[in-house]
């Protein structure tokens, strides 16, 4: 393969793509830059294992305090297990690829990210992203077709493409977009308060620079001088999944429509022993393998939910506008205190959640003096031990509302659930239904 380099312009910067300058033992391997964040990708595939039966794709995202010109302070002098931002970007990577391999290929294969260089304004996570699709393309490994990926900010209700940290803090959308030339593989992100039409327009708008950033990297392969991917011929239908479906298929969905998780559950453990027992039986010629029963009757099932979805049917039966009982109940435990708030409980059929809210009492009744507001944080985390013993789990890097916010008139009145986007940590919570439930205890709080 030949170094080479391509760009185009996003966003008002350039995005460049360049191999076979780095990491020429790897398969494939990308750098992606942007502004002055410099990322780099490599994909690598395993042997071939015959007894394997799953798919073992491995996506890890690092990123060391040196791309940013520091070193790790504190007691601890190295960099150890991932972080969360580390993680949460491993998962972006994985989600738009891992569907584009072929069903029949089960080679082990690792992509990994790390960042060179870091601005502190251009995120390295989408340059990760498009990165991995870019890798895999140049390599020999059979990635189906090249995706694209954008991240879109809203401000003064003009979309930016790729933006900076800086607009993001003025931006009312955080929006990440992935997919291929013809469809949208991956949404996620949040928005303050946006219309439909808006989120739509938002989208589409996503899915034009999706289709640049997918014409950049096929022209990367070109002009490393590789011919075009030959893809494998896709596996032959199981037999035994023709069997089932013909013979058995309207028996399995017809338990599938039935009420009750429990209930479903166990006539559904029934049929699958029986049809064990009739196609594998025990001291008996089996008419087929029972690994080949296993994958039938796990391509049968996701058959048979699929046609119930797009026949607007739940597994129960239920229509998409069909809604199970829901109560709500606060004063769950006993009468509160000054640091802890009574927890509530939603029930909604099997599930149930209890939300306990806690406050940071000798920072907040401070503050509540100074601004004469009635404030509050909540978290909805799973730091239920925190919140049981009437204790505040503070965001890491922050030790009190008034060091990040010195001047009273700055702080904000935490009245609403919603994430406010800081150069250090996302500072607040995400959403949870369950705490809606909870605000229902804050009047009669004593230390409201």
């Amino acid at each position: 393969m030949q170094a080479c380099r391509v760009e185009t312009s996003l966003g008002g910067q350039t995005l460049s793509l360049e191999t076979g300058k780095l990491a020429k033992q790897a398969h494939g391997a990308v750098v992606v830059q942007f502004g002055d964040t410099v990322i780099l990708v490599a994909a690598v595939e395993g042997e071939v294992d015959e007894g394997r039966d799953f798919f073992p794709l491995q996506v890890d995202y690092r990123e060391k305090t040196y791309a940013a010109g520091k070193f790790p302070g504190g007691f601890i002098k190295r960099e150890g297990r991932p972080t969360t931002k580390e993680i949460l970007t491993s998962r972006l990577i994985d989600r738009p690829i891992r569907p584009l391999f072929p069903s029949n290929y089960l080679n082990e294969v690792q992509v990994m990210a790390a960042t060179l260089s870091a601005d502190r304004e251009n995120d390295p996570d989408i340059l990760c992203m498009i990165g991995a699709s870019a890798a895999l393309h140049v390599s020999h490994i059979p990635f189906l077709q090249p995706t694209g990926s954008i991240r879109i900010g809203r401000v003064n209700n003009e979309f930016l493409v790729l933006p900076t940290h800086s607009q993001m803090e003025s931006s009312d959308l955080d929006l990440i977009v992935a997919g291929t030339r013809d469809a949208i593989t991956m949404i996620e992100g949040f928005a303050r308060e946006m219309t439909e039409d808006s989120m739509a327009s938002a989208i589409m708008f996503a899915h034009e620079q999706i289709i640049k950033v997918i014409d950049l990297v096929e022209e990367l392969r070109h002009k490393a001088g590789l011919e075009t991917k030959v893809l494998p011929q896709p596996a032959p239908e199981n037999p035994a999944f023709t069997y089932l479906r013909e013979k058995h298929g309207s028996e399995f969905r017809e338990l599938k429509l039935t009420s009750g998780k429990h209930a479903r559950a166990e006539k559904i453990k029934e049929f699958k022993e029986r049809v064990f027992k009739e196609l594998a039986p025990e001291g008996g010629e089996p008419k087929f393998p029972r690994e080949k029963i296993s994958s039938a009757l796990g391509a049968l099932e996701e058959k048979v939910v699929r046609d119930l979805i797009m026949e607007g049917k739940r597994i129960d039966g239920r229509t998409p506008k069909d809604l199970r009982a829901i109560s709500c109940e606060v004063g769950f435990c006993p009468e509160p205190t000054a640091q802890r708030c009574s927890p509530a409980v939603k029930p909604r059929h099997s599930s149930l959640p209890l939300s306990a809210p806690a406050v940071m009492s000798s920072v907040l009744r401070a503050w509540w003096k100074s601004t004469a507001r009635s404030s509050c944080w909540i978290t909805t985390s799973r730091r239920s031990a925190w919140a049981s013993a009437g204790r505040f789990a503070a965001p890491a890097g922050v030790k009190s509302v008034t060091e990040h916010w010195p001047s009273a008139a700055s702080r904000p009145s935490f009245l609403a659930l919603r994430s406010f986007r800081t150069q250090s940590a996302s500072f607040l919570t995400s959403w949870n239904r369950t705490a809606q439930a909870a605000w229902q205890v804050f009047a009669a709080a004593p230390w409201h």
